[in-house]
């Protein structure tokens, strides 16, 4: 009686979870033919507005003509930095932008090159949960629950419980 309880436990865990999955990796995959791309926030120049270690969504379909004065946007500085900062000032140069914690204006104007998008929102704190799977720890810790997951699925077939 108690393993057709176990059985029942394990099979709602299962189905909870595969459900999660699919559903994470359709909003994913929607985000991604919507434009928006997922950037995580490596400091904490944004303050509260972006917090360090947040999931940044930025929409690469927002158009540079236009940004606004206060938009939140994410561009490059050379070929491996990503900058997600506030948009100060709008000069015929470029967009002058500055991190919220910041002392100044960053030095260098956003171009059309170098414009990525704008900032449709962020995910506190998400992005050093996700970094945290790359440790040794977090990728034992993933491996273990997957295992789990595909035995605790082997146990059940078409959702039947087996005696």
């Amino acid at each position: 009686m108690k393993t057709h309880y176990l059985k029942r436990i394990l099979n709602a865990v299962y189905m909870i979870v595969s459900t999660a999955v699919i559903v994470t990796g359709i909003i994913v995959v929607v985000l991604y033919l919507c434009g928006i791309r997922i950037f995580k926030v490596r400091s904490g120049s944004m303050g509260e507005a972006v917090p360090l270690g947040s999931l940044c969504f930025v929409s690469t379909y927002s158009s540079y003509e236009n940004i606004s004065i206060g938009d939140i946007i994410s561009f490059r500085l050379g070929d491996d930095v990503m900058v997600t900062h506030r948009a100060e000032d709008i000069t015929a140069d470029g967009v002058m932008t500055k991190g919220d914690c910041n002392e100044g204006i960053d030095p260098d104007p956003v171009t059309r090159d170098n414009y990525i998008g704008k900032t449709v929102f962020a995910i506190p704190y998400l992005g050093e949960f996700l970094n945290s799977l790359n440790s040794i720890t977090g990728r034992v810790i993933l491996v273990f629950f997957v295992i789990a997951i595909i035995i605790s699925g082997r146990l059940f077939r078409g959702g039947k419980i087996e005696s």
